[in-house]
C-alpha cells in the first residue's frame, strides 16, 4: 500500500510504472520475516518432539528456505501485479476523466489492504508448515528418526471443505496433493504438527 501514490503518479503523469523499488522491499521484508517464522517452528518443533536442533543450525536451514521460496513467491506476486497494473494503465489512458480516486481503486487489487492480508496469512502458514518440514528432514538426516507430519485445522465456521476432511491425517493422506503441507489455499490457516514413529 506504500507504493500505491507512487505508482499513480507515475501512471498519471504517463510513465511505466516503477515496481522495482517495491520488488526489492517485498523480497528483503519477506526473507526476513519467513526467515524468522521458520527459525521459530524449527525450534518449537524440537521443544514438542523432544529432540531439539542448533538453534545455529536451525537459523541456516530456516534463511536458506526464505531466500529461496521469497524469489519465487514475488516473482508470482509480480505476475499478478503487472496484469493489474496493465489493467489500470489501459484504462486510465482510456478514459481522460478518471479521477486520481478512480485510479486508486483500480489499484486496489495489486497494492491494498486486502491483498497484503492474504499474502500475510497465506505465508505465514506457509512458513510454520516449511519449520516443520525442516525440523523433521534435519531429525532423520542427523539421527535416522523419523517423525510424521499431521495436518490440523481450528474447527471453526470459517474452516473450509477443501481442509476439513484433511484435519487430523498423516502426511500420508496428504502430501501427493500438498508434499509441503499447508496452505492448501489462499487465506488457509491450517498447521501441522508431529509424532515420532517408534
Amino acid at each position: 500500500g506504500d507504493y500505491m501514490d507512487d505508482i499513480a503518479a507515475d501512471i498519471q503523469a504517463g510513465r511505466p510504472p516503477d515496481t522495482q523499488r517495491h520488488d526489492q522491499a517485498l523480497l528483503a521484508a519477506l526473507i526476513a520475516a519467513l526467515g524468522a517464522l521458520a527459525t521459530e517452528t524449527i525450534i518449537n518443533a524440537g521443544l514438542e518432539v523432544g529432540v531439539e536442533i542448533d538453534p545455529a543450525e536451525a537459523m541456516a536451514l530456516a534463511a536458506e528456505w526464505a531466500r529461496t521460496y521469497s524469489f519465487e513467491l514475488v516473482g508470482g506476486i509480480n505476475a499478478t501485479t503487472q496484469a493489474l497494473l496493465q489493467n489500470a494503465v489501459a484504462q486510465f489512458q482510456a478514459n481522460p476523466q478518471m479521477t486520481t480516486a478512480d485510479l486508486r481503486a483500480l489499484l486496489e487489487g495489486a497494492f491494498g489492504s486486502a491483498r497484503a492480508q492474504t499474502i500475510a496469512i497465506t505465508e505465514t502458514t506457509r512458513a510454520y508448515a516449511a519449520g516443520v518440514s525442516l525440523y523433521q528432514r534435519a531429525l532423520q538426516e542427523q539421527y535416522g528418526l523419523t517423525v510424521v507430519r499431521y495436518w490440523k485445522t481450528h474447527h471453526d465456521e470459517r474452516t473450509c471443505p477443501l481442509c476439513w476432511p484433511l484435519d487430523g491425517q498423516s502426511e500420508i493422506y496428504w502430501r501427493d496433493n500438498y508434499p509441503d503441507g499447508p496452505p492448501a489455499h489462499p487465506n488457509c490457516r491450517c498447521w501441522l504438527t508431529l509424532e515420532a514413529q517408534k
